[in-house]
């Protein structure tokens, strides 16, 4: 993540490990704007460190988990190895110390690694749960196919 500006120091490079969740609260912080109390990133304004041992990434298909320790796993959808959508989520296990290009998965020889990075990426998704909506008003469906968004159906 790159932040530049106002309140910044220039140059300053945070070593501490950085996620998506990180922009919101960092831009609240250099607008001096209050924080949500369910807001889960931490702010990087002023060059702070921070101090998470690992950052999790939720895709629509794939998840994933980096620790600072260098140990990352994704989880692939099932259908990516053309499995049953039941089947167990295949796993990736590197070592980004050993292996920065994540040419060797580890998952075979480190299952324990392996199973306790697959629970965090569980534990996470599931205190992360929001509602959503899932029906839309006629005008948000109207605006979506005025910019092009869906088809003109």
């Amino acid at each position: 993540m790159i932040v530049a500006g106002p309140g910044m120091p220039r140059g300053k490079r945070v070593h501490s490990l950085s996620a998506n969740l990180d922009v919101f609260p960092t831009i609240l912080e250099a607008l001096d704007l209050p924080r949500s109390p369910w807001l889960e990133g931490e702010s990087h304004f002023g060059g702070g460190e921070t101090e998470r041992s690992r950052v999790l990434a939720y895709a629509y298909e794939t998840s994933a988990v980096r620790e600072a320790g260098g140990l990352k796993l994704v989880e692939h959808p099932p259908k990516m190895y053309l499995l049953p959508e039941t089947a167990e989520r295949p796993v990736d296990l590197f070592d980004l110390a050993a292996d920065p290009h994540e040419e060797t998965n580890r998952a075979p020889e480190q299952p324990a690694d392996a199973a306790r990075l697959r629970g965090e990426i569980q534990s996470w998704l599931e205190r992360s749960r929001r509602e959503s909506v899932t029906t839309m008003t006629q005008a948000q469906i109207d605006a979506l196919r005025a910019n092009g968004y869906i088809d003109g159906k």
